[in-house]
């Protein structure tokens, strides 16, 4: 996103690039909130709220497909509990050049701590993958 001589982003997709999911946590304005208000014309800004990790993962790491288990909502409540985490499970999407079945996020008050975090999150998730 280019405006005047400022460049906020260097590549807009059609979905959401899995680089720019972290924005959901630490911006005040997150990717699609951006691309929304760049195409209108309405004031952008890059305002960090907190410092923040996000990771994704996909079908190939994980050792299954994404099915609905009696458990599944007890592994997503294990991986809420970590302090300042969230997440989102993907559903299939046909085509796609790899499949995303889960993004863990989290913020903290240092980047390596919220790292850590959110590796927790993401081992958590992938039990609901095996």
């Amino acid at each position: 996103l280019v405006r005047g001589d400022e460049v906020y982003f260097s590549d807009v997709s059609v979905r959401p690039y899995d680089t720019g999911l972290v924005t959901l946590r630490t911006q005040r304005l997150s990717e699609f909130e951006l691309h929304a208000r760049a195409v209108l014309g309405l004031p952008v800004d890059t305002i960090m709220i907190s410092p923040g990790a996000a990771e994704v993962t996909y079908a190939d790491e994980a050792d299954g497909r994404p099915t609905p288990r009696p458990e599944s909502a007890a592994v997503l409540a294990e991986a809420l509990t970590v302090p300042e985490s969230d997440a989102r499970l993907f559903g299939r999407h046909e085509g796609a050049p790899r499949l995303r079945l889960g993004l863990a996020l989290a913020t903290a008050v240092d980047v390596t701590t919220a790292r850590d975090r959110v590796r927790q999150v993401s081992a958590t998730l992938r039990r609901l993958w095996q």
